[in-house]
């Protein structure tokens, strides 16, 4: 799983994180810049997981998330044999929240798409 969800996200999507990461760290955001470190197993509940903190771990599922100021971030992951499940979960705090969901959820769903699929094509590769 470890390296199927390191390798999920696209080098189009990385580069837009990194302009995300421009924009809003003069606001007192978090950046993504971990998200491009590649990550080793084994995991474990506290763990960093790109920009994501592992929340719950389990033999099938795995939660990550992220707390700021903003937003609180929930990605939870489900899998069997043949299926993967991915949803998200946010909770925007105030207006900035609000306005950066609507600012990015056209992205979020690009991405998550693209990521699921490549996520999806390293596991049955494995």
């Amino acid at each position: 799983m470890d390296d199927a969800f390191s390798a999920s996200m696209p080098l189009w999507a990385q580069w837009l994180m990194r302009l995300r990461d421009r924009l809003v760290s003069p606001l007192g955001l978090k950046t993504a810049e971990v998200a491009m470190r590649r990550v080793e197993g084994p995991f474990h509940i506290g763990q960093q997981l790109g920009i994501f903190q592992i929340l719950y771990l389990g033999e099938h599922a795995v939660v990550l998330g992220q707390d700021d100021r903003h937003l609180d971030f929930r990605l939870v992951l489900q899998w069997q044999p043949g299926w993967l499940r991915i949803a998200t979960l946010v909770r925007p705090h105030n207006l900035l929240g609000r306005g950066y969901l609507a600012w990015v959820t056209p992205w979020h769903h690009l991405i998550a798409g693209t990521s699921v699929r490549r996520m999806v094509a390293a596991l049955q590769s494995q």
